[in-house]
């Protein structure tokens, strides 16, 4: 089941910027990339910069010796030498933007979001590319750079084969080279945190992180529940009650899925008593 569905974001005890992030995801602002990043980073990292990492962004734009996306590339991850967190892959700070910013290391999509965000500021044509396995910098006239080695331009035979060694590979297809949109970017960034705390077990970090995938626009039935089962697992069985009869009161194409998401609920609400 895959459908989108209309749920109230966050659930009912979301804080301040669960929120906030809601309210950028459901917006149209041109900056809303930096600005869901950002928050996505002060759940995980609330301690860090954010204002520092702003000024630093401006600092990248203002210091970018060309108006091209290949200067730009080389200016960060040669000249400003950010690179990819090789060592520690799945340190979950490589996903936080102002940790990024601050330690200039991460994975592909966060180096990524650190270009696409000075990118914006002197209106270079620069866009993310979701290839399987690989997240890629890319632009209107088919050139693509891969920020996780030092900015190295890429061809489509690189994009193939890297597409090949995916951890399920299945090829290269046109609708991997589109471009990919703010939302479906911070969705790849939420999925990869989720691998992260579900390999490490860290159902504090699963629960932000799960519950802000639900706040994107478009967010499948799967993400509301995958929800309700972490809202149970750490014992907030009312909260996760209510997003099963959510659920419930959407419906699905088969025509047991509500009963099946009131009777979930009806026990959940049985485990308070």
């Amino acid at each position: 089941m895959s459908s989108a569905v209309v749920l109230t974001p966050g659930g009912p005890d979301a804080g301040a910027l669960t929120a906030a992030f809601a309210e950028v995801a459901a917006g149209g602002d041109p900056a809303r990339l930096e600005q869901m990043a950002f928050l996505l980073g002060a759940h995980g990292a609330p301690e860090a910069d954010v204002a520092g990492a702003i000024h630093l962004l401006d600092h990248l734009a203002g210091t970018c010796p060309g108006d091209d996306a290949a200067a730009l590339v080389h200016h960060l991850f040669v000249d400003e030498r950010f690179s990819g967190n090789v060592r520690h892959y799945y340190d979950p700070r490589n996903s936080y933007l102002q940790v990024v910013l601050d330690r200039r290391t991460g994975i592909p999509i966060s180096l990524a979001v650190v270009a696409l965000c000075v990118a914006r500021r002197l209106g270079i044509g620069l866009h993310g590319v979701g290839v399987p396995g690989h997240f890629v910098l890319g632009t209107p006239e088919g050139q693509w750079f891969d920020p996780f080695h030092g900015g190295g331009e890429l061809t489509l035979d690189d994009l193939r084969q890297r597409a090949m060694a995916a951890p399920t590979p299945g090829g290269l297809c046109a609708a991997h080279l589109l471009p990919a949109d703010p939302e479906q970017i911070l969705n790849r960034m939420l999925a990869n945190l989720i691998s992260v705390f579900q390999a490490a077990e860290d159902r504090a970090g699963l629960l932000w992180v799960v519950r802000l995938r639900t706040c994107l626009p478009g967010a499948s039935t799967e993400s509301f529940g995958q929800l309700a089962r972490v809202l149970a697992s750490v014992g907030r069985f009312l909260e996760a009650a209510a997003v099963e009869e959510q659920l419930a009161s959407v419906g699905g194409a088969a025509d047991r899925e509500p009963d099946h998401h009131r009777q979930r609920a009806a026990a959940l609400r049985a485990r308070t008593n």
